[in-house]
């Protein structure tokens, strides 16, 4: 394995015992080490782990590039509740509609963005609201209130008042997935940490839940507009 591929972006000395690594949303090795760790033994677990680094900064990589902005026109890809569908673009005056795919008119083209995320964003309040009062009646659970934000990588959160907030772009995700993020923020509810007993509790409360976030590790990086 070529070590010279392998370049530490960040490496935190800490009171930890143990070596851990990461690789960030935009492909750096974050390095975490006990506070007295000599470089040769990091450079030892970077050599051990070397495959596995850069395998994982090579698909970020890959994901990243496939982040293009959305043109809008024919023919584009647009999802939604993980199905996706094909904008068409349409020369009738004041028309936006859903059915077998997205129209788009001419009176529209120059504000698709606009009104394609207003619409993502009315849907997601929608189904996100409808998904967390289905699951924590079924848990017997109390929140205070649920909002939209505009986060990219933050799917959702839970206050310690019970407040919710979950990114509206996760109306592109299959139902299975905004399940799983509605109930890893209702968990919190009871576990406002993510302890043992919170992962037990999410799975009690939907126990396909690590098919789910692995899909959007895996394609949440196509969940923009």
């Amino acid at each position: 394995m070529d070590m010279s591929k392998i370049k530490i972006d960040q490496l935190i000395r800490s009171s930890r015992r143990t070596f851990s690594l990461e690789i960030t949303a935009e492909a750096r090795l974050v390095v975490r080490v006990p506070r007295r760790a000599r470089m040769a033994e990091i450079e030892d677990v970077l050599f051990k782990k070397s495959s596995w680094i850069l395998s994982k900064q090579e698909l970020i990589q890959k994901k990243r590039a496939e982040m293009k902005p959305k043109e809008f026109v024919d023919g584009e890809s647009f999802l939604y509740l993980g199905r996706s569908y094909k904008l068409k673009r349409v020369e009738e005056p004041s028309v936006f509609r859903v059915e077998d795919g997205f129209f788009l008119s001419r009176d529209y083209f120059d504000s698709a963005k606009r009104i394609f995320t207003q619409w993502y964003q009315a849907r997601a309040l929608e189904k996100i609201t409808e998904r967390v009062e289905w699951h924590a009646g079924l848990a017997g659970l109390s929140y205070q209130s649920i909002k939209l934000s505009n986060a990219v990588k933050r799917w959702g959160s839970c206050s310690t008042q019970g407040r919710l907030c979950f990114s509206w772009r996760l109306i592109m995700a299959p139902l299975s997935a905004i399940d799983y993020v509605v109930v890893h923020e209702l968990a919190h509810l009871k576990e406002q940490n993510h302890s043992r007993a919170f992962w037990r509790r999410v799975a009690e409360m939907l126990p396909s839940y690590k098919q789910d976030l692995v899909w959007l590790e895996s394609y949440q990086h196509l969940l923009n507009v």
